[in-house]
């Protein structure tokens, strides 16, 4: 009796799971009858979902523009590449919108209410005025993602942009911790796998296929920006530290920190305008990296630039804004180096040499011709903001200041000998005596 018992129970069991996976898949195919439904509906194609976009926010009054590389080189070739365009693949289009406020951002994502999205914060820097703000400011959004379940339509991204002195800047994104429930792989970001930092740009508004779309004026300009628009913020955290255990007024003098600011910005305002691409070295470098601020003891303010970026024409352009060419020794084929003087701090010039494996800069010891080599590891460039101004800095910079400070960096040193203290110099020989005329050069210059 009990076997016939189990064998009617297990004909049941079998009966109703039968019957529960029919359900599943009528379940299914209504669902997936649904969704193509849907889909046929809303166009998966990247100008269906461009449009899509582009007319939400100009029923809300938000003034978005195109971001997307692809997108505005098929804007700025016209509607046949345009056509072209939207025949291809993109996981991710990206937009931008400059300063827009919480609510208008949170009427976007109510307006796309079938979509799924994630919103990114972050603090807002320009209230990082001093390190002891770095525990007290505002949080601003920064990204914005929208995408459609079980859509094959590229993702929407929008990147608010923040006016910052003279350039715009935007966080990071990827590292949110809610970023990895994103369907995304974050390479295919073109913005907000770090902060970024652009240029100015203006933004101008045309029709496509009778649709009004705004993106960057000068696009090319644009795309070379945003490739190049790595932003780091200097650790104010790490500054606070410092400060605590050194104390400030040691550590302030605001008259040189006045003058080394109007003589960084007329070096921005210089060698920009020439598109000489310069970063913080030595110790104004260490000064941003350690404290957020100039070193007030080191009396100068240093930089370097590639010898491939070298132009004669620089020296002029720099005294016609205001500095006077003190020094100048070495010569453009090994360790030239720039002195000028502005008021009364002195701005030097390193210029660095690429090899294989290491880039170098040189030093001239003026009163014996002996010459030095100063050896970093291999880097990139990434912007900053340093004294209010948008600067480079090397990217890495730890492994940058540790060759040239030791790993006591970040404890203050008053008594530096150029030629001894840094682990990274070498002797390298002297100057023939036939050559010292011209690649050892002192010029006179009173200050009035």
């Amino acid at each position: 009796m009990g076997s016939l018992f189990e064998v009617r129970g297990y004909t049941i069991f079998k009966g109703i799971a039968a019957l529960g996976v029919t359900f599943l898949l009528v379940q299914f195919i209504i669902y997936k009858i649904f969704v193509d439904k849907v889909e046929h509906r809303f166009d998966t194609s990247p100008w269906g979902v461009t449009r899509l976009f582009f007319e939400t926010c100009q029923n809300l009054d938000l003034p978005v523009f195109a971001v997307e590389p692809s997108l505005l080189r098929a804007l700025r070739a016209g509607e046949n590449s345009l056509e072209l365009w939207n025949r291809g693949q993109y996981p991710v289009l990206t937009f931008g919108v400059i300063e827009a406020s919480q609510d208008e951002l949170h009427g976007l994502l109510s307006s796309f209410n079938s979509f799924n999205h994630l919103e990114v914060v972050s603090g807002d820097p320009r209230e990082l005025s001093s390190v002891e703000s770095v525990q007290n400011y505002r949080v601003i959004p920064t990204h914005y993602f929208l995408w459609r379940p079980h859509s094959q339509a590229p993702l929407l991204h929008l990147v608010v942009f923040y006016r910052r002195g003279d350039y715009y800047w935007t966080g990071a994104a990827s590292t949110d911790r809610n970023f990895r429930s994103l369907p995304l792989n974050v390479s295919h970001l073109i913005l907000g796998i770090h902060a970024s930092s652009l240029e100015i740009f203006s933004v101008v508004t045309e029709k496509f296929k009778g649709l009004p779309i705004s993106y960057p004026k000068d696009t090319s300009s644009f795309i070379w920006n945003l490739q190049h628009s790595k932003f780091m913020e200097c650790d104010y955290a790490q500054a606070r530290h410092f400060f605590i255990k050194y104390g400030r007024k040691n550590m302030q003098d605001a008259e040189f920190r006045q003058k080394a600011r109007q003589l960084l910005f007329l070096v921005v305002k210089t060698l920009d305008s020439m598109s000489v691409p310069f970063w913080l070295s030595s110790g104004t470098c260490l000064g941003w990296f350690r404290q957020c601020d100039i070193i007030p003891y080191s009396k100068d303010v240093d930089i370097g630039i590639r010898i491939k970026d070298y132009r004669e024409e620089m020296i002029t352009a720099l005294e016609n804004n205001g500095l006077h060419l003190i020094q100048l020794f070495g010569k453009v084929s090994d360790s030239l180096e720039l002195s000028f003087a502005y008021k009364d701090i002195k701005l030097d010039i390193f210029f660095f040499y690429e090899e294989k494996d290491y880039i170098w800069n040189g030093g001239t010891q003026a009163s014996t011709g002996r010459k030095f080599q100063y050896i970093f590891p291999l880097f990139s460039l990434c912007w900053t903001d340093f004294l209010g101004l948008r600067v480079r800095v090397p990217d890495p910079a730890l492994p940058y200041i540790q060759a040239n400070y030791g790993k006591k960096w970040d404890v203050p040193v008053r008594d530096w000998d150029w030629k001894k203290s840094p682990p990274n110099v070498v002797e390298n020989g002297e100057w023939p005596p036939r050559e010292r005329d011209q690649v050892i050069q002192l010029f006179e210059w009173e200050n009035s």
